[in-house]
């Protein structure tokens, strides 16, 4: 017996067509699948208003949230991240103004204004398009596209974590790339990696592992998960010419501070109106990996140090691909120590191409790294309770245990410091501050 909350037949938002493979039914009968023809995975079902996805916040709680990136005391936790579009968007852009789809709070647009864009927001979330009005002066329309007139045309328009949550994205970006892009202008699109979440789900089905963060396809959440193939075929059906895609690695952890910060759902970008492609089929398992040679050179060092060269070491390392590194022969090796980007210390160098090594047998042994490392912690992560960020350990018994393992398997400069911080970065253990919004969330 179907339930009140499944229609009869699904219409693909990509295709339109209704063959579609059912992936998931919860137990209120919403349901997420694959469609059959186009390969999109969507649900069909999504909260009726846009307060239902975050919730109205009170202006005074939002101001406390984010009161020390008001004042300039610290950061905002994805402004590495922010920067990053914008050195893309400024590659291309023919002009300085920039509409904002799902702008939130409007600290991209924030940055984007900083650098000379007139800008202007659209936010269906009442709490944080007036938050972003009233403490960032910004212009910011409330509302969805539906019920938003937009007048003007810009020479840039970005759409950041929100593309995933249009009913219908086909003619939604039409219409709104028909009226208001400029002829020159560019469509930049950040949406979450479709194929993560699709295995993050079957290895919790499968085999019981869970890597972290609420249910893959919690209907609350997104309505279309989007990968490669899909943005491709979107952008086909707007007559919009893609000259580059890929992968990202985002800095996404408010202890950004100390450690890297890699959250594990491993987000996809995809860039409109741009030059150069670039894409990374084993990203899972090359972040992972990152981290090992990261922590590897960060060992006596702070870790501000090795962020400021991180670029140049995924450059001078083949963007981390371990297969290619467990293979670097004397010519290269060399090559590395004469490299000025990196830490050009002798035996990390040589200890990086050792864990390659390791790192490919205990694959051999355990089928991936993922399951070996979070065999420690049962599949599980570890959630502690600090009131403060000062109170988080340095390493702690089970960091000793993991790390005595490593060695014995191989693995070089893998102390019981640098395998808790490694344990933190890649979610294996909570440390965010209680009061942080994203302790609840990892």
């Amino acid at each position: 017996m179907s339930s009140k909350h499944e229609p009869k037949s699904f219409s693909c938002p990509l295709c339109s067509k209704t063959n579609y493979s059912k992936i998931k039914t919860f137990s209120d009968g919403v349901t997420v699948g694959e469609c059959s023809s186009c390969g999109l995975t969507y649900t069909p079902k999504r909260h009726n208003t846009p307060e239902d996805l975050f919730g109205e916040i009170s202006m005074d709680n939002l101001q406390m949230m984010y009161g020390p990136i008001l004042e300039k005391k610290k950061k905002h936790f994805r402004e590495s991240i922010f920067n990053k579009y914008l050195s893309k968007i400024k590659k291309h852009a023919v002009g300085l103004s920039h509409l904002d789809v799902g702008c939130a709070h409007g600290f991209f647009m924030d940055i984007t204004r900083s650098h000379g864009f007139k800008v202007t927001g659209v936010e269906p979330n009442e709490s944080m398009g007036s938050f972003g009005k009233k403490y960032l002066d910004l212009d910011i329309h409330t509302g969805t596209l539906d019920k938003v007139t937009l007048k003007d045309k810009w020479d840039v328009i970005t759409f950041t974590d929100s593309l995933e949550y249009f009913k219908n994205p086909i003619g939604d970006l039409s219409g709104i790339v028909n009226d208001n892009l400029n002829d020159k202008g560019i469509v930049f699109i950040k949406v979450p990696n479709g194929d993560y979440f699709y295995a993050r789900h079957i290895l919790k089905q499968k085999i019981g592992l869970s890597l972290g963060g609420a249910e893959a396809y919690s209907p609350s959440k997104r309505v279309v998960h989007y990968n490669i193939k899909t943005l491709n075929k979107l952008a086909l059906s707007l007559n919009l010419e893609v000259l580059e895609k890929g992968f990202f690695l985002p800095i996404n952890s408010p202890v950004w501070f100390k450690y890297v910060g890699l959250h594990l759902e491993v987000e996809n970008p995809w860039w409109m109106g741009m030059k150069e492609k670039f894409f990374r089929s084993t990203l899972h398992y090359l972040g992972l990996f990152e981290f090992l040679i990261l922590e590897t050179f960060q060992a006596g060092l702070s870790w501000i140090t090795i962020l400021r060269k991180r670029e140049n070491f995924r450059k001078a390392f083949d963007n981390f691909d371990y297969k290619k590194i467990a293979n670097y022969n004397q010519e290269k090796i060399d090559a590395l120590l004469e490299d000025a980007g990196i830490i050009r210390n002798k035996l990390k160098v040589n200890a990086t191409i050792t864990n390659a090594q390791a790192f490919m047998n205990i694959q051999k042994e355990f089928g991936s790294f993922s399951d070996y490392i979070w065999k420690f912690t049962d599949g599980k992560p570890i959630k502690n309770a600090f009131k403060n960020y000062k109170d988080a350990p340095a390493n702690t018994p089970l960091s000793d245990a993991i790390s005595k393992d490593l060695k014995k398997r191989g693995f070089k400069f893998v102390g019981s410091t640098v395998v808790y911080a490694h344990m933190q970065a890649t979610g294996m253990v909570n440390d965010h501050e209680v009061s942080c919004f994203r302790y609840h969330e990892v």
